[in-house]
Protein backbone atom coordinates (compact mmCIF):
# COMPACT_ATOMS: atom_id res chain seq x y z
CA UNK A 1 0.00 0.00 0.00
CA UNK A 2 1.41 3.64 -0.39
CA UNK A 3 1.32 5.27 2.33
CA UNK A 4 2.74 8.77 1.31
CA UNK A 5 0.57 11.74 0.33
CA UNK A 6 0.83 10.63 -3.09
CA UNK A 7 -2.35 8.87 -2.80
CA UNK A 8 -2.48 5.82 -5.88
CA UNK A 9 -5.78 5.42 -7.75
CA UNK A 10 -6.59 2.47 -7.92
CA UNK A 11 -10.37 -30.54 -0.09
CA UNK A 12 -9.21 -34.05 0.93
CA UNK A 13 -9.08 -36.23 -2.64
CA UNK A 14 -12.37 -37.62 -2.16
CA UNK A 15 -14.47 -34.88 -1.87
CA UNK A 16 -12.84 -33.22 -4.26
CA UNK A 17 -13.12 -36.00 -7.05
CA UNK A 18 -17.01 -35.71 -5.92
CA UNK A 19 -17.19 -32.45 -6.68
CA UNK A 20 -15.28 -32.91 -9.83
CA UNK A 21 -11.40 -31.85 -9.74
CA UNK A 22 -10.43 -30.26 -13.22
CA UNK A 23 -8.86 -33.34 -15.43
CA UNK A 24 -5.44 -32.24 -17.23
CA UNK A 25 -4.48 -34.08 -20.14
CA UNK A 26 -1.63 -34.36 -22.93
CA UNK A 27 0.37 -32.46 -19.90
CA UNK A 28 3.80 -31.90 -19.04
CA UNK A 29 5.75 -30.33 -16.46
CA UNK A 30 8.04 -27.46 -17.41
CA UNK A 31 11.10 -26.51 -16.04
CA UNK A 32 9.60 -24.07 -14.03
CA UNK A 33 7.13 -26.34 -12.35
CA UNK A 34 4.31 -25.00 -13.99
CA UNK A 35 1.70 -27.65 -15.56
CA UNK A 36 0.92 -27.05 -19.25
CA UNK A 37 -1.98 -29.11 -21.53
CA UNK A 38 -5.65 -29.48 -22.14
CA UNK A 39 -7.83 -29.15 -19.35
CA UNK A 40 -11.44 -30.39 -19.03
CA UNK A 41 -14.33 -30.58 -16.50
CA UNK A 42 -12.98 -27.06 -15.20
CA UNK A 43 -15.88 -25.31 -13.68
CA UNK A 44 -13.98 -22.24 -16.03
CA UNK A 45 -12.50 -22.83 -18.92
CA UNK A 46 -14.00 -24.59 -21.47
CA UNK A 47 -12.96 -28.14 -22.70
CA UNK A 48 -10.23 -28.64 -24.84
CA UNK A 49 -8.46 -25.72 -23.99
CA UNK A 50 -4.92 -25.21 -22.75
CA UNK A 51 -3.96 -24.18 -19.28
CA UNK A 52 -0.89 -23.38 -17.73
CA UNK A 53 -1.10 -23.29 -14.21
CA UNK A 54 0.53 -21.84 -11.55
CA UNK A 55 3.91 -23.75 -10.49
CA UNK A 56 2.93 -26.92 -8.66
CA UNK A 57 3.65 -27.43 -5.07
CA UNK A 58 6.06 -31.10 -5.90
CA UNK A 59 6.96 -32.12 -9.03
CA UNK A 60 8.22 -35.41 -7.94
CA UNK A 61 6.59 -38.35 -8.47
CA UNK A 62 3.95 -36.64 -10.82
CA UNK A 63 2.60 -39.58 -13.06
CA UNK A 64 -1.08 -40.14 -14.82
CA UNK A 65 -4.20 -40.59 -12.68
CA UNK A 66 -2.43 -38.75 -9.83
CA UNK A 67 -3.72 -35.55 -7.94
CA UNK A 68 -1.63 -32.10 -8.02
CA UNK A 69 -1.68 -28.83 -6.33
CA UNK A 70 -0.08 -25.55 -7.32
CA UNK A 71 0.96 -22.96 -5.06
CA UNK A 72 -1.98 -20.84 -5.52
CA UNK A 73 -4.26 -24.21 -4.01
CA UNK A 74 -5.81 -25.14 -7.63
CA UNK A 75 -5.87 -29.17 -7.75
CA UNK A 76 -5.75 -30.84 -11.06
CA UNK A 77 -6.21 -34.61 -11.61
CA UNK A 78 -3.23 -35.94 -14.46
CA UNK A 79 -4.78 -38.01 -17.61
CA UNK A 80 -2.38 -39.18 -20.43
CA UNK A 81 1.16 -37.58 -20.78
CA UNK A 82 2.38 -35.60 -23.71
CA UNK A 83 4.94 -37.12 -25.56
CA UNK A 84 7.53 -34.76 -24.78
CA UNK A 85 6.96 -35.69 -20.94
CA UNK A 86 7.16 -38.88 -22.10
CA UNK A 87 10.20 -38.45 -23.46
CA UNK A 88 11.80 -37.10 -20.16
CA UNK A 89 10.31 -39.56 -18.16
CA UNK A 90 11.73 -42.14 -19.99
CA UNK A 91 15.06 -40.60 -19.72
CA UNK A 92 14.95 -40.28 -16.09
CA UNK A 93 14.07 -44.02 -15.42
CA UNK A 94 17.46 -44.64 -17.85
CA UNK A 95 19.41 -42.22 -15.20
CA UNK A 96 18.00 -44.51 -12.51
CA UNK A 97 18.93 -47.74 -14.06
CA UNK A 98 21.88 -46.98 -15.29
CA UNK A 99 22.99 -45.51 -11.37
CA UNK A 100 21.64 -48.90 -10.79
CA UNK A 101 24.15 -50.88 -13.12
CA UNK A 102 27.28 -49.02 -11.90
CA UNK A 103 30.35 -49.54 -14.43
CA UNK A 104 28.76 -52.08 -15.87
CA UNK A 105 29.65 -51.00 -19.77
CA UNK A 106 26.87 -51.18 -22.43
CA UNK A 107 28.22 -52.53 -25.51
CA UNK A 108 26.52 -50.97 -28.53
CA UNK A 109 26.61 -52.97 -31.92
CA UNK A 110 27.98 -50.91 -34.90
CA UNK A 111 24.09 -50.47 -36.58
CA UNK A 112 23.75 -48.38 -40.03
CA UNK A 113 22.19 -44.90 -39.53
CA UNK A 114 19.24 -45.14 -41.44
CA UNK A 115 18.97 -43.69 -44.52
CA UNK A 116 17.29 -40.21 -44.99
CA UNK A 117 13.83 -40.38 -46.78
CA UNK A 118 14.29 -37.43 -48.79
CA UNK A 119 10.06 -35.85 -49.35
CA UNK A 120 9.45 -34.13 -52.97
CA UNK A 121 7.61 -30.74 -52.12
CA UNK A 122 6.06 -28.34 -54.48
CA UNK A 123 9.11 -25.75 -53.73
CA UNK A 124 9.04 -22.44 -55.70
CA UNK A 125 11.83 -20.25 -54.05
CA UNK A 126 12.67 -22.67 -51.44
CA UNK A 127 9.27 -22.09 -49.73
CA UNK A 128 7.07 -24.65 -50.12
CA UNK A 129 2.87 -24.25 -51.01
CA UNK A 130 1.70 -24.79 -47.70
CA UNK A 131 4.54 -22.26 -45.46
CA UNK A 132 3.67 -19.90 -49.13
CA UNK A 133 -0.12 -20.25 -47.44
CA UNK A 134 0.45 -20.19 -43.87
CA UNK A 135 2.36 -16.96 -44.43
CA UNK A 136 -0.15 -15.56 -46.22
CA UNK A 137 -3.20 -15.95 -43.92
CA UNK A 138 -0.92 -14.84 -41.38
CA UNK A 139 -0.34 -11.74 -42.98
CA UNK A 140 -4.14 -11.03 -43.59
CA UNK A 141 -4.71 -12.31 -40.07
CA UNK A 142 -1.84 -9.60 -38.59
CA UNK A 143 -3.87 -6.90 -40.83
CA UNK A 144 -6.98 -7.55 -40.06
CA UNK A 145 -6.80 -8.59 -35.88
CA UNK A 146 -4.03 -5.87 -35.65
CA UNK A 147 -1.64 -8.90 -33.65
CA UNK A 148 1.44 -7.22 -32.48
CA UNK A 149 3.50 -10.69 -33.52
CA UNK A 150 4.09 -11.55 -29.32
CA UNK A 151 2.17 -14.48 -27.83
CA UNK A 152 1.53 -15.14 -23.91
CA UNK A 153 0.61 -18.83 -22.52
CA UNK A 154 3.08 -20.39 -24.16
CA UNK A 155 1.76 -19.88 -27.57
CA UNK A 156 -1.88 -20.14 -26.75
CA UNK A 157 -2.79 -16.70 -27.56
CA UNK A 158 -2.00 -13.93 -29.57
CA UNK A 159 -1.61 -10.72 -28.25
CA UNK A 160 -3.32 -7.25 -30.31
CA UNK A 161 -3.62 -4.22 -30.75
CA UNK A 162 -2.25 -1.36 -28.19
CA UNK A 163 -1.94 -1.95 -24.39
CA UNK A 164 -3.55 0.04 -22.10
CA UNK A 165 -3.21 0.74 -17.90
CA UNK A 166 -5.37 -0.89 -15.69
CA UNK A 167 -7.31 1.06 -13.19
CA UNK A 168 -5.34 0.44 -10.94
CA UNK A 169 -2.09 1.46 -12.91
CA UNK A 170 -0.21 -1.78 -12.15
CA UNK A 171 -0.81 -3.91 -15.19
CA UNK A 172 -1.20 -3.69 -18.92
CA UNK A 173 -3.92 -4.56 -20.65
CA UNK A 174 -4.21 -5.96 -24.39
CA UNK A 175 -6.82 -7.54 -26.63
CA UNK A 176 -5.80 -11.38 -27.37
CA UNK A 177 -7.36 -14.11 -29.13
CA UNK A 178 -6.74 -17.65 -28.69
CA UNK A 179 -4.21 -19.26 -31.08
CA UNK A 180 -4.51 -22.26 -33.16
CA UNK A 181 -2.13 -22.75 -35.95
CA UNK A 182 -0.87 -19.69 -35.41
CA UNK A 183 -3.65 -18.25 -36.52
CA UNK A 184 -6.18 -15.93 -34.23
CA UNK A 185 -10.03 -18.05 -33.54
CA UNK A 186 -12.82 -17.04 -31.16
CA UNK A 187 -13.84 -13.95 -29.51
CA UNK A 188 -11.35 -11.33 -28.38
CA UNK A 189 -10.23 -11.91 -24.95
CA UNK A 190 -8.54 -9.68 -22.17
CA UNK A 191 -5.17 -10.03 -21.48
CA UNK A 192 -3.62 -9.08 -18.09
CA UNK A 193 0.20 -8.62 -17.72
CA UNK A 194 2.34 -7.61 -14.89
CA UNK A 195 5.85 -8.33 -13.24
CA UNK A 196 4.28 -8.14 -10.53
CA UNK A 197 3.73 -12.18 -10.22
CA UNK A 198 1.83 -12.09 -6.35
CA UNK A 199 -0.37 -9.22 -8.03
CA UNK A 200 -1.40 -11.71 -10.23
CA UNK A 201 -1.08 -14.72 -8.05
CA UNK A 202 -3.74 -13.06 -5.72
CA UNK A 203 -5.98 -11.92 -8.50
CA UNK A 204 -6.39 -15.60 -10.41
CA UNK A 205 -6.78 -17.33 -6.86
CA UNK A 206 -9.43 -14.55 -6.17
CA UNK A 207 -11.41 -15.01 -9.23
CA UNK A 208 -11.15 -19.06 -8.62
CA UNK A 209 -12.66 -18.57 -4.79
CA UNK A 210 -15.56 -15.80 -6.01
CA UNK A 211 -16.81 -17.95 -9.47
CA UNK A 212 -16.58 -21.40 -7.71
CA UNK A 213 -19.73 -21.35 -5.57
CA UNK A 214 -23.55 -20.79 -6.13
CA UNK A 215 -23.02 -17.22 -5.63
CA UNK A 216 -20.34 -17.21 -8.43
CA UNK A 217 -22.04 -13.43 -9.18
CA UNK A 218 -21.66 -11.39 -12.69
CA UNK A 219 -18.12 -12.00 -13.29
CA UNK A 220 -16.15 -12.10 -16.72
CA UNK A 221 -14.86 -15.90 -16.81
CA UNK A 222 -11.49 -16.24 -16.29
CA UNK A 223 -9.44 -18.43 -18.25
CA UNK A 224 -5.64 -18.90 -17.29
CA UNK A 225 -3.02 -17.59 -15.12
CA UNK A 226 0.61 -17.84 -16.09
CA UNK A 227 3.59 -17.26 -14.08
CA UNK A 228 5.78 -16.81 -17.17
CA UNK A 229 3.78 -14.65 -20.04
CA UNK A 230 5.87 -16.65 -22.41
CA UNK A 231 9.66 -17.57 -23.44
CA UNK A 232 10.32 -14.10 -24.65
CA UNK A 233 8.57 -12.68 -22.09
CA UNK A 234 9.76 -14.42 -18.23
CA UNK A 235 10.08 -11.03 -16.46
CA UNK A 236 6.16 -10.47 -16.77
CA UNK A 237 3.20 -13.12 -15.97
CA UNK A 238 -0.32 -12.74 -17.52
CA UNK A 239 -4.22 -13.30 -16.70
CA UNK A 240 -6.37 -14.17 -19.85
CA UNK A 241 -9.89 -13.30 -19.21
CA UNK A 242 -13.36 -12.61 -20.74
CA UNK A 243 -13.37 -8.89 -22.71
CA UNK A 244 -15.83 -6.25 -22.15
CA UNK A 245 -16.37 -3.52 -24.45
CA UNK A 246 -15.93 -0.65 -22.47
CA UNK A 247 -15.75 0.21 -18.69
CA UNK A 248 -19.11 0.98 -16.75
CA UNK A 249 -17.87 4.98 -15.73
CA UNK A 250 -17.02 4.90 -19.73
CA UNK A 251 -20.42 3.86 -20.72
CA UNK A 252 -22.10 6.18 -18.35
CA UNK A 253 -20.01 9.66 -19.24
CA UNK A 254 -20.75 8.65 -22.85
CA UNK A 255 -24.54 7.47 -22.44
CA UNK A 256 -25.38 9.53 -18.93
CA UNK A 257 -26.99 8.51 -15.87
CA UNK A 258 -28.90 4.75 -16.22
CA UNK A 259 -32.96 4.60 -15.80
CA UNK A 260 -36.08 2.22 -14.73
CA UNK A 261 -35.69 -1.25 -15.22
CA UNK A 262 -31.92 -0.74 -16.75
CA UNK A 263 -30.48 0.76 -13.53
CA UNK A 264 -32.22 -2.07 -11.44
CA UNK A 265 -30.73 -5.08 -13.84
CA UNK A 266 -27.22 -3.09 -13.69
CA UNK A 267 -27.10 -2.41 -9.92
CA UNK A 268 -28.85 -6.25 -9.16
CA UNK A 269 -26.08 -7.53 -11.15
CA UNK A 270 -23.18 -5.07 -9.57
CA UNK A 271 -24.39 -6.41 -5.68
CA UNK A 272 -24.55 -9.81 -6.76
CA UNK A 273 -20.71 -9.23 -7.48
CA UNK A 274 -20.19 -8.53 -4.02
CA UNK A 275 -22.58 -11.40 -2.72
CA UNK A 276 -20.29 -13.77 -4.50
CA UNK A 277 -16.86 -11.65 -2.91
CA UNK A 278 -18.83 -11.90 0.54
CA UNK A 279 -19.26 -15.56 0.46
CA UNK A 280 -15.70 -15.94 -0.38
CA UNK A 281 -15.46 -14.49 2.63
CA UNK A 282 -13.23 -11.82 0.85
CA UNK A 283 -13.69 -7.39 1.14
CA UNK A 284 -12.84 -6.55 -2.56
CA UNK A 285 -11.66 -3.03 -1.32
CA UNK A 286 -12.04 -1.57 -4.84
CA UNK A 287 -15.61 -1.94 -5.92
CA UNK A 288 -16.83 0.87 -8.36
CA UNK A 289 -17.73 1.80 -11.77
CA UNK A 290 -14.55 1.38 -13.53
CA UNK A 291 -14.20 -2.22 -12.70
CA UNK A 292 -17.18 -3.55 -14.16
CA UNK A 293 -17.24 -3.82 -17.71
CA UNK A 294 -20.03 -3.51 -20.45
CA UNK A 295 -20.31 -7.04 -22.16
CA UNK A 296 -23.64 -6.27 -23.80
CA UNK A 297 -25.40 -3.44 -25.25
CA UNK A 298 -28.96 -4.83 -25.89
CA UNK A 299 -30.05 -5.33 -22.96
CA UNK A 300 -27.28 -3.81 -21.13
CA UNK A 301 -25.38 -6.54 -19.06
CA UNK A 302 -21.84 -5.65 -17.07
CA UNK A 303 -19.85 -8.14 -15.11
CA UNK A 304 -17.09 -7.58 -12.36
CA UNK A 305 -13.64 -7.61 -13.19
CA UNK A 306 -10.25 -6.78 -11.40
CA UNK A 307 -10.14 -8.66 -7.93
CA UNK A 308 -6.47 -7.77 -7.66
CA UNK A 309 -6.79 -5.41 -4.05
CA UNK A 310 -9.66 -8.31 -2.83
CA UNK A 311 -8.43 -9.57 0.79
CA UNK A 312 -9.78 -11.98 3.29
CA UNK A 313 -11.95 -10.38 5.86
CA UNK A 314 -10.29 -9.48 8.77
CA UNK A 315 -6.82 -8.84 7.00
CA UNK A 316 -5.18 -5.52 6.08
CA UNK A 317 -5.63 -3.78 2.45
CA UNK A 318 -3.20 -4.07 -0.07
CA UNK A 319 -4.37 -0.84 -2.03
CA UNK A 320 -7.18 1.17 -2.36
CA UNK A 321 -9.26 3.98 -4.24
CA UNK A 322 -10.30 6.96 -2.46
CA UNK A 323 -13.15 7.17 -4.07
CA UNK A 324 -14.58 4.02 -2.70
CA UNK A 325 -12.85 3.90 0.48
CA UNK A 326 -14.82 4.37 3.53
CA UNK A 327 -14.98 7.37 5.77
CA UNK A 328 -13.07 5.18 8.33
CA UNK A 329 -10.55 4.13 6.10
CA UNK A 330 -10.12 7.06 5.25
CA UNK A 331 -9.08 8.76 8.88
CA UNK A 332 -6.56 5.77 9.17
CA UNK A 333 -4.68 6.28 6.04
CA UNK A 334 -4.54 9.97 6.84
CA UNK A 335 -3.48 8.57 10.85
CA UNK A 336 -0.50 6.92 9.04
CA UNK A 337 -2.34 3.73 10.58
CA UNK A 338 -3.77 2.52 7.11
CA UNK A 339 -1.63 -0.80 6.36
CA UNK A 340 -2.83 -2.29 9.38
CA UNK A 341 -6.92 -1.17 9.08
CA UNK A 342 -8.90 -4.34 9.82
CA UNK A 343 -10.92 -5.25 6.83
CA UNK A 344 -15.02 -5.87 7.37
CA UNK A 345 -17.33 -6.07 4.64
CA UNK A 346 -19.13 -2.93 5.60
CA UNK A 347 -15.99 -1.29 3.59
CA UNK A 348 -18.12 -2.75 0.21
CA UNK A 349 -20.93 -1.68 1.85
CA UNK A 350 -19.82 1.61 1.27
CA UNK A 351 -18.24 1.43 -2.29
CA UNK A 352 -21.35 0.04 -3.34
CA UNK A 353 -23.92 2.83 -2.27
CA UNK A 354 -21.29 5.15 -3.75
CA UNK A 355 -21.25 3.38 -7.17
CA UNK A 356 -25.07 2.92 -6.92
CA UNK A 357 -24.99 6.73 -6.51
CA UNK A 358 -23.00 6.87 -10.26
CA UNK A 359 -25.25 5.00 -11.66
CA UNK A 360 -28.34 6.80 -11.04
CA UNK A 361 -26.70 10.14 -11.29
CA UNK A 362 -24.72 9.84 -14.21
CA UNK A 363 -21.94 11.35 -12.22
CA UNK A 364 -18.82 10.41 -9.12
CA UNK A 365 -20.02 11.74 -5.95
CA UNK A 366 -16.67 13.92 -5.53
CA UNK A 367 -16.73 15.34 -8.90
CA UNK A 368 -13.10 16.20 -10.32
CA UNK A 369 -12.10 16.26 -6.94
CA UNK A 370 -8.16 15.05 -6.44
CA UNK A 371 -7.53 11.80 -4.60
CA UNK A 372 -5.91 13.66 -1.67
CA UNK A 373 -8.86 16.42 -1.73
CA UNK A 374 -11.26 13.20 -1.38
CA UNK A 375 -9.44 11.63 1.25
CA UNK A 376 -9.08 14.55 3.52
CA UNK A 377 -13.01 15.24 3.23
CA UNK A 378 -14.08 11.55 3.59
CA UNK A 379 -12.00 11.95 7.12
CA UNK A 380 -13.80 15.66 8.19
CA UNK A 381 -16.19 15.01 11.25
CA UNK A 382 -18.23 17.32 9.85
CA UNK A 383 -18.72 15.04 6.79
CA UNK A 384 -22.45 13.29 5.61
CA UNK A 385 -23.08 12.40 2.47
CA UNK A 386 -26.07 14.49 0.26
CA UNK A 387 -27.64 12.05 -2.37
CA UNK A 388 -30.21 14.62 -3.04
CA UNK A 389 -29.57 14.08 -6.94
CA UNK A 390 -31.02 10.44 -6.96
CA UNK A 391 -34.65 11.08 -8.15
CA UNK A 392 -35.67 7.24 -7.04
CA UNK A 393 -37.03 7.68 -3.53
CA UNK A 394 -36.42 3.89 -3.04
CA UNK A 395 -33.02 3.68 -4.72
CA UNK A 396 -32.41 6.89 -2.43
CA UNK A 397 -33.31 5.29 0.84
CA UNK A 398 -30.45 2.48 -0.08
CA UNK A 399 -28.15 4.18 -0.90
CA UNK A 400 -28.37 6.38 2.42
CA UNK A 401 -28.09 2.95 4.43
CA UNK A 402 -25.22 2.05 2.31
CA UNK A 403 -23.23 5.48 3.23
CA UNK A 404 -23.77 5.81 6.92
CA UNK A 405 -20.77 7.12 8.77
CA UNK A 406 -20.83 4.44 11.25
CA UNK A 407 -19.88 1.00 9.90
CA UNK A 408 -21.89 -0.97 12.33
CA UNK A 409 -25.12 1.14 10.85
CA UNK A 410 -24.82 0.07 7.30
CA UNK A 411 -27.01 -2.91 5.97
CA UNK A 412 -25.84 -6.40 5.40
CA UNK A 413 -26.17 -7.77 2.08
CA UNK A 414 -29.09 -10.28 3.06
CA UNK A 415 -31.17 -6.91 4.36
CA UNK A 416 -29.55 -4.84 0.76
CA UNK A 417 -31.04 -8.21 -1.20
CA UNK A 418 -34.23 -7.59 0.22
CA UNK A 419 -34.65 -3.44 0.23
CA UNK A 420 -37.63 -2.82 -1.48
CA UNK A 421 -35.95 -1.43 -4.24
CA UNK A 422 -35.19 -4.86 -5.32
CA UNK A 423 -38.21 -6.40 -4.47
CA UNK A 424 -41.03 -6.47 -6.96
CA UNK A 425 -43.72 -9.45 -6.00
CA UNK A 426 -42.57 -9.91 -2.59
CA UNK A 427 -39.47 -12.29 -3.06
CA UNK A 428 -36.01 -10.90 -4.20
CA UNK A 429 -34.02 -10.85 -7.29
CA UNK A 430 -31.55 -13.44 -5.50
CA UNK A 431 -31.03 -16.60 -3.67
CA UNK A 432 -29.82 -17.60 -0.57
Amino acid sequence: MNTNNNVARRSSSSSMLKMGVPIVDDWKILKSGELVGCVKNHPVIENGDVIRTSPLQKTNGVAERSIVQTISGSKYKLGTPSAAQQRVDKKAKAAIAASKNGNKKVVKKNVAPPKKVVQKKAVSNGVTEKEKESKQAYQKAKNEFQLTGKVIGNGSYLLSGKSSRSTSGKSSILTCYKSVEGLPVGEALCAKLSPNLELLRREATNYEKVTRGLTRGKFVNFISFYGRASDDNTKQGAIVMEKGMMDCKSYIEQNGALEGKELRDVAIAAVSCLQAVHSANLVWTDMKSENFVVTSLDPLIIKGIDLESAMPTKKNPVDYSPEACPPEFAEAFMGGTGPYFILESSYDVWSMGMMLYELATGMTFFGNKSPSAITKILKASNFTPDTSGVTNDNLRNLIDSCLRINPKKRPSLTQILLHPYFITTGIGPFSF
